[in-house]
């Protein structure tokens, strides 16, 4: 005798049990925020980027101190290129993982800019267009990305 599951009983049974197999991974989200939208060479872009718990589980996050060396962010060209950060100097200093409570949040700040000194007499620049910038944080043991915010880089006036 053979047996039929339907559709629709079998998708929700596997809907169900990623969901229940993944378990924290899917409470955590990042969002982005930036201070303007336009962007030339001689200026920046003040980026917030909030790590959210929206889970009922204390999770365990990067400290928002870990990303100097290694930025919050991504910057990314209409072909998907990484544009940014560009590298950092820096100490490499570890910070201990915080806890990141049910329903709690930890803010992380950073800026980019299109013209960046790398060190001694490097310089990256970026052509004037657009840009996407995502969010790019740990917690739970994995990277969170957010939804990316654009950014048009335009010639000075």
């Amino acid at each position: 005798m053979k047996y039929r599951v339907p559709t629709a009983v079998l998708a929700v049974f596997l809907l169900t049990g990623c969901d229940w197999i993944t378990g924290a991974q899917n409470q955590v989200r990042a969002t982005i925020a930036v201070d303007r939208t336009t962007v030339t060479h001689d200026s920046s872009v003040a980026i917030t980027i909030y790590l959210i718990n929206d889970g009922p589980d204390t999770v365990m996050a990067a400290s928002p101190n870990s990303y100097g060396c290694i930025g919050a962010f991504v910057a990314t060209d209409s072909t998907g290129q990484r544009v940014g950060p560009a590298p950092r100097l820096c100490t490499l200093q570890g910070y201990v993982e915080i806890k990141l409570a049910p329903h709690d949040s930890v803010v992380v700040h950073d800026r980019w800019a299109p013209v960046t000194v790398i060190g001694g007499d490097a310089v990256m620049v970026v052509p004037p267009g657009r840009y996407a910038l995502t969010a790019q944080v740990s917690a739970d043991g994995r990277t969170v990305r957010s939804r990316a915010v654009g950014v048009e880089v335009v010639e000075q006036p």
